[in-house]
């Protein structure tokens, strides 16, 4: 009694519109003026799978969630796009179903996100129930739920030009009820899915591969900055292979020294729009100075500032947050202004400024850094931690060819991830593409015939 209540109230609530809003190939709004692949027909979605929505028990009555009954929300959609389900975060319990509209739903139901977050799929791989975010489809022997899951995949963007709303898109029950879709035989659609389904292993087992990248060339610039720093990278070059015999404190390679300005020096209030860029940690990107055009201050304020102002060869480091974040000054940078939460390293004729930026910048400084700061809700660095640092020093010769080789290591490793992430693009094209061609009815034949005679007896 409670599933024909259930059906009556999605049925008979708004009716499915008339209008025809087109998708890309095998879904539409309406009946869409689009050809059908041989063999394919259109035909309305409600006529063969089950329309079912979803709902969330009272949150007030807590013995209606924990039970045993999976309860699907946006979240585990998320993480589960284009999947099946098995386990999500939250469960109900037979008293949430009971005193809510939420539904059991059974495994193979398709799961289509409606609300804010439109388009995750994903499929039941077992009984459970959903939040409203969700418009479930129960498939009959019409449709395979693999078939009706990649297709909502592969209209992903059709899907979200069905729903309405400027800040967050819905797409409504009205559009819902009108979905139509094109469907082959369905030992054709199993053909699709099989197919779809090879493609997409490959496909993705690449792009995992790709996606692991980035951390490896991260622990790879760690360990160019290690070596650097500690004369590995330059034994071959070196005449003598053993060590330089000068071991120094960070003070000593240092003409100057200079914290931002502390206290009333500067406040917000001297901020102005596309003035003199003030420097600081957010800005320091990469080994870079990105400016800030809100975060600026007047002539004036720079003048009044003048111990703070920045010159070529200087060294920005943040001195609060992430320890070790830190920027050659360049000719375009030099006047700008450090801001409270960085120093001023300035170096002295002993040391290039290229050559301090990656001792600043290594692994080890970065532990002694983190390790010497203070603060218990954001760390700090004072310039008595700052002198303190050890520095391997060699000769101007040698700093010069460890920049020069580091250079040449990250430009290669810049490169390769240039390569891996233009090749994640080209995977993304890919996977629609294989589902454009799936779903116009060309990743695979029509389903053959039976040999002539094959029902004779």
């Amino acid at each position: 009694m409670e599933a024909h209540r259930h059906e009556d109230r999605l049925m008979t609530g708004r009716p499915a519109t008339d209008d025809v809003i087109p998708g890309a190939f095998a879904l539409s709004v309406g009946m869409p003026d689009l050809p059908a692949p041989d063999g394919w027909r259109w035909v309305k979605l409600t006529d063969v799978a089950r329309l079912e929505s979803g709902h969330t028990p009272s949150r007030k009555h807590p013995e209606y969630w924990d039970g045993d009954i999976q309860w699907l929300g946006i979240q585990d959609a998320r993480q589960h796009h284009g999947r099946e389900i098995l386990e999500t975060r939250q469960t109900i319990s037979e008293l949430g179903i009971a005193n809510s509209s939420a539904r059991i739903l059974p495994a193979g139901t398709v799961c289509l996100s409606r609300t804010a977050s439109v388009g995750y799929v994903v499929r039941l791989g077992r009984p459970m129930a959903t939040s409203q975010d969700f418009v479930n489809w129960v498939c009959s022997e019409d449709v395979e739920p693999e078939y009706l899951m990649y297709l909502f995949i592969a209209e992903a963007d059709s899907i979200l030009r069905f729903g309405k709303g400027s800040t967050h898109t819905t797409v409504y029950f009205p559009e819902v009820k009108a979905f139509h879709v094109c469907l082959p035989p369905p030992e054709e659609q199993r053909r699709i899915v099989a197919k779809v389904e090879a493609l997409l292993a490959r496909v993705n087992a690449a792009r995992d591969r790709l996606a692991h990248v980035p951390g490896i060339l991260k622990r790879f610039r760690q360990s160019v900055l290690a070596a650097a720093c500690s004369g590995r990278l330059t034994e071959e070059w070196r005449v003598d292979s053993s060590f330089p015999e000068e071991s120094v404190d960070l003070g000593q390679v240092l003409a100057e020294i200079r914290t931002g300005p502390f206290g009333s020096a500067l406040h917000s209030s001297d901020y102005v729009e596309s003035g003199i860029p003030v420097i600081n940690p957010t800005n320091l990107v990469g080994g870079i100075i990105v400016p800030t055009a809100s975060v600026s201050v007047t002539r004036d304020t720079r003048d009044r500032l003048a111990e703070f102002v920045l010159r070529t060869g200087d060294i920005v480091i943040a001195r609060r947050g992430e320890m070790g974040r830190c920027a050659v000054v360049g000719a375009r940078e030099a006047g700008w202004l450090c801001g409270t939460g960085c120093a001023v390293l300035r170096p002295n004729m002993r040391v290039l400024p290229s050559f301090l930026q990656l001792v600043v910048s290594s692994p080890e400084a970065r532990r002694y850094l983190a390790a010497c700061s203070v603060g218990s809700t954001m760390q700090n660095l004072n310039q008595k931690v700052l002198v303190g640092l050890p520095v391997w020093l060699p000769t101007i010769g040698e700093q010069r060819e460890i920049v020069n080789h580091v250079e040449a290591l990250f430009a290669l490793a810049d490169t390769i991830e240039q390569r891996a992430s233009t090749a994640l693009r080209r995977i993304d094209r890919l996977i629609q593409s294989i589902l454009s061609k799936a779903f116009r009815g060309e990743l695979v034949g029509p389903s053959p015939a039976p040999p002539e005679g094959a029902d004779e007896e």
